[in-house]
């Protein structure tokens, strides 16, 4: 059985390994046959000080990626692979975005999105579910990354009825607070496209089927149809952002570190047809292989909030082992909610962007609340409208 992780798991002895500094690993349990194993920390090669990197981007460029924040606008049918992208700033005069009677505006300093990586079957089952219950008992929506097929095609998601029945649960127990994002296929390194990818760098046919493969388990799973898309190890390529269109995603959620260097954009913008979010802070500072401290993770929102840049923050469950590990999670969110801040999945910012109930303001964000809910099955939401209102259209190469 394998599991991805920051630790390798033996296929046959069921043995962890912790990678050390000079590139070996120590076992941290017990001894045996270990023919096949699993190392999925590739995040660290190319993460190193990532957090303090984004802190000096933000710093050099201020709010000016803020500004240039973008949505996709498709005019027709005849565009094909042409992208047309616009400002989110709104049109404050323009009366059809005045509040209903039971809506109104409220302003925020940033907006911050929780993406939890790694969800699977068989693996630290209980920390999964107790780092849910910090979610649940903090009121605080997550988007969970879920791999359909991580033990490979043979032995899907769908094959343990408990995780599956568990993460339905979240959905009718939790409307609104859970959504089901796809996480790639099998959570392999295919490539290495940009130091390490499962999608990037793979044909586009092959992607192709991936992904509407893993889709289908997914949909099969939970019951809804995903539309926020993950790729491993936060790397994708055009191919990948084709494929999520065919499969009728809306949003592709990697790396900022990638992003700033494939579409030399960060943050929020549109490419391809799909809306790019981008997370740009990790719980774990890869290079020491352990969490950052809570000033550090503290710092990071800080540093988002004061220059009203969206924060997508990115976790891996199996990372919170400990109630202690737990806890830096739990101060964490109860930091950014002493702060004006408001708290979204990744789906619910995309469809409140294009909706024009989010919108950029020069001072920070403005929200038309209450947001509609949305329904447990993605396939069931309106679609949005008024995304004709956005303005200042540029093209996104």
């Amino acid at each position: 059985m394998r599991s991805v992780g920051t630790i390798r798991i033996c296929n046959v002895c069921d043995n962890n390994w912790r990678p050390r500094a000079d590139g070996g690993s120590v076992s941290t349990n017990r001894t045996g046959d270990h023919d096949s194993q699993i190392d999925l920390s590739k995040y660290r090669r190319r993460s190193t000080n990532q957090g303090r990197w984004l802190a000096g981007v933000r710093k050099r460029l201020g709010t000016q990626l803020t500004a240039a924040v973008i949505l996709l606008l498709i005019v027709g049918v005849g565009l094909g692979g042409a992208t047309l992208s616009t400002s989110l700033l709104a049109d404050n005069t323009d009366d059809s975005l005045a509040p209903t009677d039971d809506q109104e505006w409220t302003e925020y300093e940033t907006i911050a999105v929780f993406r939890n990586d790694d969800i699977q079957p068989w693996y630290k089952t209980n920390t999964r579910r107790a780092v849910d219950r910090v979610f649940i008992e903090e009121d605080v929506p997550v988007t969970l990354g879920v791999i359909p097929a991580v033990n490979g095609a043979d032995s899907p998601i769908t094959d343990n009825g408990r995780t599956c029945g568990y993460l339905r649960s979240l959905l009718t127990e939790h409307p609104g607070q859970f959504e089901i994002a796809l996480h790639g296929y099998t959570h392999d390194q295919r490539t290495g496209f940009y130091n390490g990818s499962e999608f990037g760098g793979v044909d586009p046919a092959t992607q192709q089927q991936w992904m509407t493969t893993g889709t289908e388990i997914l949909r099969t799973c939970t019951g809804v149809t995903p539309r926020t898309f993950i790729p491993p190890m936060n790397t994708y390529d055009t191919g990948t952002v084709e494929a999520a269109n065919t499969a009728d995603y809306r949003t592709i959620s990697g790396g900022d570190w990638f992003t700033t260097q494939y579409y030399n954009e960060t943050g929020i913008f549109a490419a391809g047809g799909l809306v790019h979010a981008s997370e740009g802070a990790s719980f774990v500072d890869w290079e020491r292989d352990e969490l950052h401290s809570q000033a550090e993770l503290q710092a990071e929102f800080n540093d988002s909030y004061e220059s009203n840049t969206l924060h997508i923050q990115m976790l891996h469950y199996q990372s919170f082992d400990t109630e202690s590990d737990r806890k830096k999670l739990r101060q964490l969110i109860r930091h950014i909610k002493s702060t004006d801040t408001a708290f979204l999945t990744v789906d619910q910012l995309t469809t409140g962007l294009q909706s024009g109930d989010i919108r950029e303001t020069e001072e920070g964000w403005e929200i038309r609340e209450p947001l509609e809910p949305p329904a447990n099955s993605p396939d069931r939401l309106e679609e949005p409208s008024g995304i004709d209102r956005l303005l200042s259209v540029r093209a996104v190469s």
